[in-house]
């Protein structure tokens, strides 16, 4: 019995950050954890998005993601780009972001913020088979 392309793309995810999502930069003028009420918060986002869906349009919708940076606050960093990886484990996602967050207070807002609402019915609408498309990881990062 197949577990699934669910569980598959589960444990992809879990190669990636243990390959080296985990060690990104951070944005310099961000607030030390130290002075935030809770760890730093990674969130990982791995999208496959449609096949033949033009490169300009899969920049636009992470340009648009990263826009966010203007008008939340408590972004640290983001980052984005193609899965670069000769490991051919990608199990169909083709890019990934990631912001980081001062704090979880400040992920949880973000999540509830209508701009990140506007910029995730885009990136849905863009993911092949919509959310199904989409995988999201959210670490704790350890005070340095």
């Amino acid at each position: 019995m197949s577990s699934g392309p669910v569980v598959w793309k589960s444990t992809i995810a879990a190669a990636l950050v243990c390959a080296g999502l985990l060690s990104g930069t951070v944005d310099a003028g961000a607030t030390p954890a130290s002075q935030s009420p809770g760890p730093m918060i990674r969130h990982i986002v791995l999208v496959e998005f449609k096949p033949g869906l033009p490169e300009a349009e899969i920049r636009a919708t992470l340009d648009g993601l990263a826009a966010l940076q203007d008008v939340v606050p408590g972004i640290a960093g983001f980052h984005s780009g193609p899965n670069v990886s000769p490991e051919g484990l990608g199990r169909g996602y083709s890019h990934v972001f990631v912001v980081d967050f001062e704090s979880p207070q400040a992920r949880d807002a973000y999540l509830d913020n209508p701009d990140h609402r506007a910029a995730g019915a885009r990136l849905v609408a863009n993911a092949q088979g919509g959310i199904d498309g989409i995988l999201v990881f959210d670490v704790a990062l350890p005070d340095d």
